[in-house]
């Protein structure tokens, strides 16, 4: 009985240590990368930048935390999650500070490379790193509980950053953001890891099997169809997402409509991951991926019939959504059952860069696409080779696969 209360009692230790990264990650997600959005007009307004001029440090910000990935991913393998973790939040919050005392456009950039880097060690393959290094069992479990609650991240930081923004001033909610990242963020990666448990081959713990490097891991095909997938729906995801409107808008939908069924994206990529949650045990890997990248071609090729007055405008944001809140999971998982999980970190850093510089040159290449077809269709038409490149990737990682 004893034995029983005790492991009973780590088994909640590690479910509330889940929960608040699942509240770190909210958190960073929703203050690092989509209150951007929110400070766009208030710098052209005060700086007198230009849209082209604000936007290119968000691009800029992407590559640096491709670039960084690899690194992230190797020091939390090696180091464990709690000084790489809270050094990125505790960087996050005085670049944040920073960013609140911008003056020329230099320095706006020369900030944004800093908080590109911060992210690659505070954002989802952080802590899918930590996880992988620390859970045995309920390693997909705590995967999607995170992503669960880090999926809300746009719908609570939208109306907060707007509030802030119009009472403090767009310097004023800056420093708000900044205090969050170190006492939210900063708190929960210093104390957290610990509660998770040993790392596997540590007292205690199951045997640690051998470290992988990337090399050897790039020799079998889990690797690259994982790679061609993540690269795929990377890219998909950014262009689709920074063209949406005016793809739509071509079409003559109305922009109210247009928004509306852009909406409905974060909702269905919460209850696609609520229902993988609930399904847990009962769906493998491999129809877990299959159905992940299958949703996002059928959301895609629904796009492309989208018209003025069509209901499948409000099906595309359904199929894609699901979809893409499913793949952020079967990545994850994917990784630690087919190529490795002592070694998570650094092969996930390594799969990770070409996909964050594909979400960064994914809209531009988009709207080069359309200037010199002359339309939307050419693009769409990519966007559907994506999307099958995904499940593409996906069949070819996961067929005759064996787990390890």
């Amino acid at each position: 009985m004893t034995e029983v209360s005790e492991e009973q009692g780590r088994e909640r230790s590690r479910l509330g240590a889940v929960l608040l990264l699942a509240i770190a990650q909210l958190v960073s997600w929703g203050s690092l990368y989509y209150a951007f959005a929110l400070f766009i007009e208030p710098l052209e307004r005060e700086r007198g930048w230009s849209r082209t001029e604000v936007t290119g440090a968000l691009t800029v910000g992407l590559l640096a935390t491709a670039a960084a990935s690899p690194l992230a991913g190797r020091l939390i393998d090696r180091l464990g999650g709690r000084l790489p973790m809270t050094g990125g939040s505790l960087a996050a919050a005085l670049l944040l500070l920073a960013w609140s005392r911008v003056e020329e456009l230099p320095t706006f950039y020369l900030v944004w490379v800093g908080l590109g880097v911060a992210m690659a060690f505070v954002l989802y393959d952080a802590v899918f790193a930590l996880l992988a290094r620390t859970l045995l069992q309920g390693y997909r479990r705590a995967v999607t509980a995170i992503t669960l609650v880090a999926g809300f991240a746009s719908t609570v930081f939208f109306p907060l950053v707007h509030l802030l923004i119009e009472h403090l001033g767009w310097r004023g909610a800056l420093v708000t953001l900044a205090a969050l990242n170190l006492v939210v963020c900063g708190a929960v990666h210093f104390f957290v890891p610990a509660r998770l448990g040993s790392p596997l081959g540590g007292p205690g713990s199951a045997p640690r099997p051998a470290p992988t490097t990337v090399r050897a891991a790039a020799r079998g095909r889990p690797f690259w169809g994982i790679l061609v997938a993540v690269v795929a729906n990377a890219m998909l995801f950014a262009a689709v997402t920074f063209h949406l409107v005016p793809l739509l808008g071509e079409r003559g939908v109305p922009l109210p409509t247009i928004v509306a069924a852009a909406a409905l994206v974060g909702p269905a990529q919460v209850g696609a991951r609520a229902l993988l949650l609930a399904s847990e045990g009962r769906l493998s890997l491999r129809a877990s991926a299959l159905l992940a990248a299958t949703l996002p071609l059928l959301g895609t090729a629904v796009l492309a019939a989208v018209r003025p007055g069509s209901l499948l405008i409000w099906l595309f944001p359904l199929l894609y959504g699901a979809g893409n809140g499913m793949l952020t999971i079967v990545r994850a998982t994917a990784i630690v059952e087919l190529v490795s999980r002592s070694s998570f970190g650094a092969v996930n850093g390594a799969i990770a860069l070409p996909a964050l510089a594909g979400t960064a040159l994914a809209p531009v290449a988009a709207a080069h696409l359309w200037k010199v077809s002359g339309g939307y269709e050419s693009v769409l038409a990519a966007l559907l080779g994506l999307a099958v490149a995904t499940l593409a990737g996906f069949w070819w990682a996961t067929t005759k696969a064996r787990p390890r």
